[in-house]
C-alpha cells in the first residue's frame, strides 16, 4: 500500500468552495481507487462489536452481519461507497442478558484483559496497518479522546473491497458476556 497524503497545496485548496471534494477525489485517484463522480463526502462513523468471551482472537468488519452488533448493511462497501478512515476508537461492554443492556465504556481501561494485545488492519487482503498495541485505547475514561487512536496515514476503504481488523489478545478473556466494539471515524461517500 502506498503512503499517500494530502500535500500543503491540497490543504490550501480545501478552504475554497468545493476544495475539500476535489482534494479527496485527487487522493482517491492517486491511490488508484474507484470513485463515482458526483458523490459527496460527509462524516462517517462505522461500528462493529464482537463478543470476546473466551477468545484469544477477534475479527471486526468481516463475516456475517448480526443485528445489534453493527450500524452497517454490509461489510463490503457497495458501488459508489468509499471511505477515508482517520481514527479508531475501542469501546468495551459487559452486559447482563443482551448486548446493549449495559453501558458501553469508551476505551478499554474498564476491561483490563482486553487492553493487552495488538490490532492489525487488512484491506482487500493487503496489510494496511500492523500491530497497533491495544494499550493505546486505555486513556482515562474522563478524557474526551478516551479510546481513540489517530492513524498515521488515512486508510482508503473503497467499493467492493473487504476489510478485516484482526485483534490478537495476549491472554484469553474468560469473563462472560463481554463485547469489544470498534468505531472507525473518517469521511464516507453518500
Amino acid at each position: 500500500m502506498n503512503a499517500l497524503s494530502l500535500d500543503s497545496t491540497d490543504l490550501a485548496k480545501i478552504s475554497q468552495p468545493g476544495g475539500l471534494q476535489r482534494a479527496i477525489q485527487s487522493y482517491f485517484k492517486a491511490a488508484g481507487k474507484p470513485m463515482v463522480e458526483g458523490k459527496r463526502f460527509a462524516d462517517a462513523v462505522l461500528e462493529h462489536g464482537v463478543e470476546v468471551n473466551g477468545k484469544i482472537n477477534a475479527n471486526f468488519f468481516t463475516g456475517t452481519i448480526a443485528a445489534g452488533y453493527t450500524n452497517m448493511k454490509s461489510f463490503i462497501p457497495e458501488k459508489g461507497e468509499n471511505y477515508i478512515l482517520t481514527h479508531i476508537r475501542a469501546l468495551a461492554e459487559t452486559y447482563t442478558s443482551a448486548v446493549g443492556d449495559a453501558a458501553v465504556v469508551e476505551g478499554l481501561s474498564a476491561l483490563p484483559l482486553l487492553s493487552h494485545g495488538k490490532l492489525s488492519i487488512y484491506i482487500g487482503g493487503d496489510l494496511a496497518v500492523r500491530d497497533i498495541p491495544l494499550s493505546v485505547f486505555t486513556e482515562a475514561d474522563e478524557s474526551p479522546n478516551a479510546g481513540i487512536y489517530k492513524l498515521n496515514i488515512p486508510i482508503i476503504w473503497s467499493e467492493g473491497e473487504s476489510m478485516d481488523i484482526q485483534v490478537a489478545f495476549t491472554t484469553v478473556n474468560a469473563t462472560a458476556k463481554q463485547v469489544m466494539w470498534l468505531q472507525l471515524f473518517g469521511l464516507g461517500t453518500y
